[in-house]
């Protein structure tokens, strides 16, 4: 996760304290500093549990959400007091953050330092963002019962090419990603009118009848380059309803790059979405596919 960001800084991973779990999948953290010379009131300076060294301090007012995945290795842990220490001041905070109470004065090395430390969670946490919501959508799927085992059995003599590549249980978005239509399918989307500027969806539609069924569906899509991203808009001819949920990929020959979730959203039939420009190769020649899997009572 670390990189290049804004204001042409580069960006290390920071130490984190777990404080509080998001389901099975994320975590609630506050970022750590080692520097105690930085601490002010409202931090909590942190020791370990077996010999009572000084780690660091925590920051409250620094918090965020991980992915599991986002984790690296564990790097130690501290004592129960501590942890109660910060948990307090996370709920107290919420109240002294309304009154500004523990603001640095503007333009003070405290107040440089803090702006630092939120960017450099800020930086962090929002790609942190897509794994958590890609996760919560996992959930979703299998609550209503929508498993990648649930769909590769449905669709089976279904008019579509199922990927060979085991995927994660939970990872239906590449799998329907992966799912192609077939000869069959293919015809009779080449039969529909279709312009340069169309792309012919995948639409999965499952119902009580423990049936999936597949159709193509053609969606009208303008392209722009724009902040560093290409972005995506467009319109399907059949409004799938609110029930659903909307997967993009853009796609090359032999690659293809995710799309970035919080630029990406729908409502009806017209969707967005965007993708990090400077990582397609083949100066962006490539594809829209868009998924669509409907919920059906």
């Amino acid at each position: 996760m670390r990189g290049w960001g804004e204001k042409n800084r580069y960006y290390n991973p920071p130490v984190v304290l777990i404080t509080g779990t998001i389901a099975d999948y994320g975590f609630a953290v506050v970022q750590i500093y080692d520097d105690i010379l930085l601490a002010s009131q409202d931090d909590v300076l942190l020791l370990g549990p077996d010999d009572g060294e000084l780690i660091g301090f925590a920051q409250p007012w620094n918090r965020y959400s991980l992915h599991r995945g986002n984790l690296d290795i564990c790097l130690g842990r501290v004592t129960e007091s501590c942890l109660h220490a910060v948990t307090c001041l996370l709920e107290v905070g919420k109240a002294m953050e309304q009154e500004q109470k523990t603001a640095p004065k503007q333009g003070s090395l405290l107040w440089f330092f803090r702006n630092m430390e939120v960017e450099t969670g800020w930086y962090f946490s929002r790609q942190a963002m897509g794994d958590l919501m890609d996760s919560y959508g996992a959930a979703e799927q299998a609550d209503n019962g929508i498993t990648l085992s649930y769909l590769r059995t449905r669709l089976a003599g279904q008019p579509v090419i199922m990927p060979d590549i085991v995927f994660d249980e939970s990872d239906l978005e590449s799998f329907l990603c992966a799912v192609v239509p077939d000869d069959g399918l293919l015809a009779l989307a080449a039969a529909d009118t279709r312009s340069e500027e169309s792309v012919q969806a995948l639409l999965f539609l499952t119902g009580s009848d423990e049936h999936v069924r597949v159709k193509t569906v053609t969606c009208e899509i303008k392209t722009s380059i724009m902040d560093g991203y290409l972005r995506v808009s467009g319109s399907s001819e059949e409004n799938p309803g609110d029930n659903c949920e909307w997967f993009f990929r853009w796609s090359g020959k032999d690659w293809f790059i995710k799309s970035i979730a919080e630029e990406s959203g729908w409502e009806g039939g017209v969707f967005w979405t965007a993708f990090p420009a400077d990582e397609l190769p083949d100066n962006g020649k490539g594809e829209l596919h868009v998924r669509i899997l409907v919920h059906k009572p």
